[in-house]
């Protein structure tokens, strides 16, 4: 068992240098790679070799050979090394990790990604869509680095910034009169659907016609071939032909957030994610 640091601690100050000088076991070529004298760089193996009291190369004019503890902490560096660069994104692709609710993926983040990162391989995404307070329980739990909802959250943990308004509009195959929206097919996601708090606030009765299907975008699919209508946000119609779309006047434009742990540190991927997205222009979506 390897017991290098039963009375002393390792000053990890100095553990790229000896990385280098036990890969070349050359302290001038190792000094060059590192861009600094070979004395200086003889004098952080030094410290390192005090620090962990024990000798860990031996020196000679002719060559420099490593001792049987300094091969094994070089052995266990070059790991520790690997590991620590890809916890922290060093190596390989950086995450983004996102929650957010469907419509925003649905109507924004899916053009928004395949705008500004197609072919970009050194970013990935891992995105996850579900209500509000799920979304701010992964950000509590660093599951998810940012958060795409309508909740303005300014906690010890989390912050918040306005980014996008909604307002919800009525989708038909032609344009119908709202009083008969009671007789039509209804096309829903959910029970408590856009839909039937609007018809029940104007009471004008409940759809004994009623279709669920799993998503905003199939809601407007059966809405295209004619099967019923439905209330979506107006970012998932921005653009679609072949339906008609009216303004409701009883909603109101609602905010959308855009939400991060309250962390004076964002990775670099991260900082220039959320630059390019606080900047979005909706005229383009």
């Amino acid at each position: 068992m390897f017991k290098l640091f039963k009375y002393k601690f390792m000053d990890y100050r100095y553990l790229e240098a000896f990385i280098l000088a036990g890969k070349t076991l050359n302290f001038t070529a190792a000094a060059k790679e590192l861009n600094v004298t070979p004395a200086a760089l003889s004098r952080q193996i030094r410290l390192l070799e005090e620090s962990v009291g024990k000798q860990l190369f031996i020196r000679s004019p002719q060559k420099v050979i490593m001792t049987k503890v300094g091969q094994e902490l070089f052995n266990l560096s070059k790991q520790f090394k690997s590991q620590s660069n890809a916890l922290l994104g060093k190596a390989g692709q950086s995450e983004i990790r996102i929650g957010c609710i469907t419509p925003i993926l649905n109507g924004v983040l899916a053009k928004f990604i395949s705008d500004h990162y197609r072919g970009v391989g050194e970013v990935s995404f891992n995105i996850v869509t579900g209500a509000p307070s799920k979304i701010l329980q992964m950000l509590e739990a660093g599951q998810i680095d940012i958060g795409l909802c309508n909740k303005n959250v300014q906690t010890d943990l989390l912050t918040s910034r306005k980014w996008l308004s909604e307002k919800p509009v009525l989708i038909s195959k032609k344009k119908v009169n709202i009083k008969d929206l009671g007789k039509l097919n209804w096309i829903l996601v959910e029970q408590k659907d856009y839909l039937v708090n609007y018809a029940y606030k104007k009471r004008l009765g409940r759809s004994s016609q009623i279709t669920y299907v799993d998503s905003p975008l199939a809601q407007i699919e059966f809405v295209k071939q004619g099967l019923g209508v439905a209330i979506v946000s107006n970012w998932l119609v921005r653009g679609v032909k072949g339906i008609s779309i009216q303004q409701l006047d009883e909603f109101k434009e609602e905010s959308f957030y855009i939400i991060q742990p309250n962390s004076p540190f964002i990775e670099p991927h991260l900082s220039e994610f959320l630059n390019k997205i606080a900047s979005l222009e909706m005229s383009n979506y």
